[in-house]
C-alpha cells in the first residue's frame, strides 16, 4: 500500500527518526563543550499510539534519568540543555536544506547559568557568530558586557526609545 510506504512507519518515518538522531548528535557535541552538562547526553524517543508523540531521554553519568529531567537537572542546566538544542535544530536543518542561515535570536539564552557557565556559551556563540548575526535578548545588565554592541529599549514618556551601543 503506498499511504504505508511513504507514511509515518515507512519513508516519513525513516527520514524524522534520522533528523532526531542528527539534532541529538549535534546537541550532545555542543554539551560535551559546557562544563556543567558535560555528563548529560540527550537522544529522542517516538512514542507509538493514536498520535506520535516525541520527547528526550537523557543520561547523566550514563545513567537513564527518566521522565522528570527538568526536576533531575538545575536550572542552568535545563537553560544550556535548552540552548544546545535549539542550536543543533537550527545546524541540522540548515544543513537538510542548503541554506545557511543569515541570523540567530535567541530569547533569554542564559537564565540559570553561572558567570563561567555563560562565559563558555558566549564563546560558543561567538563562533557561530563568525558566520551570521546573532541576536540574543536578555534583560540582565551584567551580560551586556559580554557583546560587541547591544540594543537597548527604554521608554520614555510613553514611548519606546531604542539605544544603540
Amino acid at each position: 500500500d503506498f499511504a504505508a510506504l511513504i507514511g509515518p512507519k515507512g519513508f516519513l518515518g525513516a527520514v524524522l527518526e534520522e533528523t532526531l538522531t542528527l539534532i541529538a548528535m549535534e546537541a550532545n557535541t555542543i554539551l560535551a563543550r559546557l562544563p556543567n552538562v558535560s555528563h548529560i547526553s540527550l537522544q529522542w524517543q517516538t512514542a507509538k499510539g493514536k498520535r506520535k508523540a516525541i520527547s528526550p531521554a537523557f543520561r547523566a553519568y550514563g545513567v537513564e534519568v527518566g521522565d522528570a529531567w527538568r526536576k533531575a537537572f538545575s536550572g542552568g542546566q535545563v537553560s544550556a540543555i535548552e540552548l544546545a538544542v535549539d542550536l543543533a535544530v537550527a545546524h541540522v536543518i540548515s544543513r537538510r536544506i542548503g541554506v545557511e542561515f543569515g541570523w540567530l535570536i535567541l530569547d533569554e539564552p542564559f537564565i540559570g547559568l553561572p558567570a563561567g557557565e555563560v562565559e563558555q556559551a558566549m564563546m560558543g556563540l561567538e563562533e557561530i557568530a563568525k558566520d551570521r548575526l546573532v541576536l540574543v535578548v536578555h534583560h540582565d545588565s551584567v551580560a551586556q558586557e559580554m557583546f560587541k554592541h547591544t540594543l537597548s529599549v527604554r521608554i520614555e514618556n510613553g514611548r519606546s526609545v531604542v539605544d544603540w551601543a
